[in-house]
């Protein structure tokens, strides 16, 4: 159906083939009828699923927090968003403080902040954040995750993205001030060299990656205390 129907422009739950639910079609499938579609096209174009199948690619949605009563005035009051990342770049907000945590349920847990909006859950995607560009000019970026190596990933593509961003609660002291709650990374980070670090996160980092202070630790940053954390 596929090659038959190379441009559809369909969602993949929108195609019509006999004898397949479009759930088949899912993250662990999506490889194999890739290399299947190249094969049988004598073609290799790239991994990309959507762009070899000729499908429409859901858009990129992002959760957003209006910790500001200020600035929810001028969205009629929203708190709470998730949108595409194209309608959420027309807005026209200018927080003095943004945000960015790595876990749903503490940007949930947010308080109201003054002219501040927080982004959440976006873990590695985090360097999408580039494309709004209101965001650019905020005299104050923060960078709040799990103190793991991943959360330290995170941190590097997030100043790529806004150089001015500065990590908080992922230094030595909130690390070793919770070492009753750690749990073990079961997959430590194994990308690329992380250049965006500064001196103080670095050690933290190489300390995690090098089993310093016990093997694969991570603080998961919903296991702060909330208290410490606020403050």
């Amino acid at each position: 159906w596929l090659e038959a129907h190379p441009t559809s422009n369909l969602y993949v739950r929108q195609l019509p083939i006999p004898g397949i639910h479009t759930k088949w079609i899912d993250s662990r499938r999506r490889t194999l009828i890739t290399d299947l579609l190249q094969r049988i096209r004598g073609s290799a174009r790239g991994p990309d699923f959507h762009a070899e199948c000729g499908l429409r690619q859901p858009p990129h949605r992002i959760r957003m927090r209006v910790l500001c009563p200020m600035l929810r005035q001028q969205l009629g009051g929203l708190e709470d968003i998730e949108a595409p990342l194209d309608q959420l770049s027309t807005l026209s907000l200018r927080p003095r403080r943004v945000l960015i945590v790595e876990n749903l349920e503490t940007g949930l847990a947010l308080p109201e902040l003054t002219e501040t909006v927080a982004f959440m859950k976006l873990g590695l995607g985090v360097g999408i954040l580039a494309q709004l560009r209101w965001l650019q000019g905020a005299p104050a970026v923060h960078y709040w995750g799990d103190l793991d190596t991943h959360g330290f990933a995170c941190l590097d593509r997030a100043r790529n993205a806004l150089p001015r961003a500065r990590s908080i609660l992922m230094d030595e002291a909130t690390l070793l001030a919770h070492r009753p709650l750690w749990v073990r990374e079961a997959e430590p980070y194994r990308g690329p060299e992380l250049l965006q670090l500064a001196a103080a996160e670095r050690r933290v980092y190489e300390g995690l990656r090098d089993q310093t202070w016990g093997q694969a630790v991570r603080l998961e940053q919903e296991r702060i205390g909330w208290q410490y954390a606020l403050h």
